[in-house]
């Protein structure tokens, strides 16, 4: 008997993805295929996927938007009618893949299974522009799907309280960290003399790194005498304002770019700090803190941050958001004096970080969501 085909339609392939696509593409159930719509922005994640990852790329055109960027193309309806699946799994990023998504399940001579994968929630929703539109889309894939896969329990209740009609139920399968993060989970000490303090990001404004830069002026400003550093770990557009914000406020010698690290190297640097911040205006979810939390650091984020809700369970600390710009930079540079001087409360967070991030497997995830797709 002919096994059932599956295609899972995403944007690019990220590495904290590779052991899914293994197991979506290699499972007896069905046969699995991914459509990329790129495989990369510029980045050389591709090159390290598995050869059994069967994919497809779609290619096109792409334009710049507060997301990062959203693909023009036609080519996949015609890639479906080839493939013909039985399931599609659809990551809902871009309303032109959508309605060529449902336009195949109209004129499929079969009954097609639609699941809807989101790592939108409320909070990231309501910062977004055409809400309407966005909204009207949404509220279609969700009314059609036999499953909802949601990257947090925020994006579920989101997910939920938007669409009363949906059919199907929703599951969380969390976003986690490449296999490697998991092998062995480290605490930094709290002993020595420097605090290092660690933001992993795209350098791009939705993450506001200028926060960090702002609120450790502070401290240096309170104490110059106090023994810490900043690391930025990324790269983007934001990249040279932000180096020029840091030598106006004098912190040459405090602030230190590393550009883009990616494999061991990030998580060396990730080994050598004892704090981890991440100050998005807007996250859907930010998979840099559960790693982060993997390798033993205290999280600071802001509550726009999706992930906050691993950071809350963590006894980490998450910055309200919804107060004026200085009083945000007031409240992370209190936080961060805080932890630098209170030693055995750095520790006990980085502990329970590590505890809290290891409930969450990549192994485990993947099984939600698979069992989604059967």
């Amino acid at each position: 008997m002919k096994k059932p085909v599956a295609v899972y339609i995403t944007n690019i392939p990220v590495p904290y993805r590779y052991r899914l696509y293994q197991s979506f593409c290699n499972t007896p159930e069905f046969e699995g295929w991914i459509f990329f719509d790129s495989l990369s922005y510029g980045e050389t994640w591709a090159s390290q996927m598995d050869h059994g990852v069967k994919y497809e790329v779609l290619g096109g055109k792409s334009i710049r938007s507060e997301t990062g960027k959203t693909p023009i193309n036609f080519k996949l309806i015609r890639q479906l009618w080839s493939k013909s699946p039985d399931i599609v799994v659809l990551t809902d990023f871009s309303p032109l893949l959508i309605v060529q998504t449902l336009l195949y399940l109209l004129f499929a001579r079969k009954q097609v299974k639609l699941i809807s994968m989101t790592d939108e929630n409320r909070d990231f929703f309501q910062k977004l522009s055409f809400q309407w539109i966005r909204l009207w889309f949404r509220k279609i894939i969700l009314r059609y799907s036999a499953a909802c896969i949601c990257c947090s329990e925020n994006s579920r209740k989101h997910i939920e309280s938007i669409s009363k009609k949906m059919k199907g139920k929703t599951i969380v399968s969390y976003l986690t960290p490449e296999a490697s993060y998991y092998e062995k989970s480290t605490l930094s000490g709290t002993g020595q003399e420097r605090i290092d303090i660690l933001t992993v990001c795209r350098l791009v404004d939705l993450k506001k790194v200028d926060r960090v830069i702002k609120a450790v002026k502070i401290l240096h400003e309170r104490n110059d005498k106090k023994n810490w550093k900043v690391t930025i770990v990324g790269d983007g557009p934001e990249e040279e304002n932000l180096k020029q914000l840091v030598s106006s406020l004098g912190l040459d010698e405090r602030v230190f770019f590393l550009g883009r690290l990616i494999g061991k190297e990030v998580q060396n640097v990730y080994a050598q700090s004892n704090i981890f911040m991440l100050t998005s205006y807007k996250e859907p979810w930010g998979v840099v803190v559960h790693e982060a939390m993997l390798k033993g650091l205290a999280p600071i984020v802001t509550k726009a941050v999706g992930a906050s809700e691993l950071v809350n369970h963590a006894g980490g600390i998450v910055i309200d958001d919804q107060v004026d710009e200085q009083s945000l930079i007031l409240d992370l540079a209190n936080s961060l004096e805080d932890l630098m001087n209170n030693p055995q409360k750095l520790k006990e967070i980085q502990q329970k970080s590590i505890q809290i991030a290891n409930q969450i497997t990549i192994d485990e995830e993947v099984a939600t969501y698979l069992s989604a797709v059967r």
